[in-house]
């Protein structure tokens, strides 16, 4: 956060808005023990700034989506258009540039097996330059939070 942005008032908001994004401005104000008015410029302050983003947060399996998986690629070439082709891939939420064993790693969530097998074989391994794919399927997941704040 900027240092004009980032203050205990403005933590104890965004700490608020993560336990629930729809909290009113005149909830946040009484909790924060702040004006509504000053609520309102300080979160419109926060989402301006691209210091936050206010969004439903979709839960995969409910919406019948139950395979999640990691996906490290080795990739001889250029990351900037690998990583273009893969954020355009509506299963992959995540794209990551590394340094180390994998040039880019991928979160991906498909409704299945079948489909998670498919995507690696049609989407991914077929992009030039990818030499090998490493999948890591996701048995259990222990723990998905979003409530960092630069504590």
């Amino acid at each position: 956060m900027a240092q004009e942005i980032d203050d205990s008032v403005n933590r104890k908001i965004i700490q608020l808005l993560n336990e629930n994004g729809r909290r009113s401005f005149t909830e946040l104000a009484n909790l924060v023990g702040i004006s509504e008015a000053a609520a309102r410029q300080r979160v419109n302050k926060l989402v301006n700034s691209e210091a936050i983003k206010i969004s439903a947060i979709p839960d995969a399996k409910a919406l019948g989506f139950h395979r999640k998986a990691l996906i490290g690629i080795r990739h001889q070439g250029s990351m900037g258009p690998l990583a273009k082709k893969m954020r355009d891939l509506p299963e992959v939420s995540k794209v990551v540039v590394t340094a180390g064993e994998f040039d880019v790693l991928l979160e991906v969530v498909c409704k299945d097996d079948e489909h998670l097998v498919r995507l690696i074989n049609e989407s991914i391994r077929s992009v030039d330059g990818v030499q090998t794919t490493e999948t890591f399927v996701y048995l259990k997941e222990e723990k998905q939070t979003y409530e960092w704040i630069g504590q």
